[in-house]
C-alpha cells in the first residue's frame, strides 16, 4: 500500500479521477473490499476470537509460511517494479490521460496487468496465511469484479493506442506472462 500510494501521489499530483469511467458497481466493491482486505489480517490478530468464525484449519504449515514469504519478500518489490515501470501513467481508475504512454516495459512487457497479478497474489498469499475462508471468498467476488474493470480499462486503451496496443495484447498475457506467442 505504502508503495502503490507513493508512486501514485507523485503521478497524479493531487489530480482527481472520477469513477463514473468505471462505474460504482465496480468502483465500490474494489474500494471497499481493498480496504477490508488490508484491515482484515491486522484485525484477526487483534481479536482472535470474534474473528475465528471466519477461518478453518487447513493448510500445511509450510504452506502458510511460504504464502507469508510471497506476501511478504516478492509481492513488494515486484508492486515496486510495476510501479516505477508505469510512472506517470499510473491512475486508480479506467482514464488514459493524454499524457500517459502505452508502457511496455519492466513487468508491462510480459503482463499487461502486473498491479492487478500482484494485488490478486498478495490478498490470496494473506487468505492462505491466515487459513481465512472469508478472504479467499471475497478474493474471488473481488477478482470478477475486477475483471469486468479489465475490460473496460483495455477498452480505453484500445480507444487511445489503437492496433499498438492490440499487438501489445496478442504478445503479452492479461495477468499471466504468455506462454505461447498466438498465430
Amino acid at each position: 500500500m505504502v508503495i502503490a500510494g507513493t508512486y501514485r501521489r507523485r503521478a497524479t499530483s493531487g489530480e482527481s479521477f472520477p469513477v463514473e469511467e468505471e462505474g460504482l458497481a465496480i468502483a465500490i466493491p474494489l474500494r471497499v473490499g481493498g480496504l477490508l482486505g488490508w484491515l482484515y489480517a491486522p484485525a484477526l490478530a487483534l481479536f482472535p476470537n470474534a474473528l475465528g468464525w471466519t477461518t478453518f484449519d487447513l493448510f500445511p504449515t509450510w504452506l502458510r509460511a511460504a504464502a507469508t514469504g510471497v506476501a511478504l519478500l516478492v509481492v513488494p518489490p515486484f508492486v515496486a517494479w510495476a510501479q516505477r515501470s508505469l510512472g506517470r501513467s499510473v491512475s486508480p481508475t479506467v482514464i488514459v490521460r493524454k499524457e500517459h504512454g502505452l508502457v511496455t516495459e519492466g513487468p508491462y512487457r510480459y503482463i499487461r496487468h502486473p498491479l492487478y497479478t500482484a494485488g490478486a497474489v498478495f490478498f490470496l498469499s494473506i487468505g492462505v496465511m491466515t487459513e481465512s475462508w472469508f478472504l479467499l471468498g471475497a478474493l474471488v467476488i473481488l477478482f470478477g469484479v475486477l475483471l469486468i474493470r479489465t475490460g473496460k480499462e483495455e477498452a480505453k486503451l484500445i480507444e487511445a493506442y489503437g492496433s499498438e496496443y492490440r499487438r501489445y495484447m496478442q504478445r503479452t498475457g492479461r495477468f499471466f506472462p504468455r506462454l505461447f506467442q498466438r498465430g
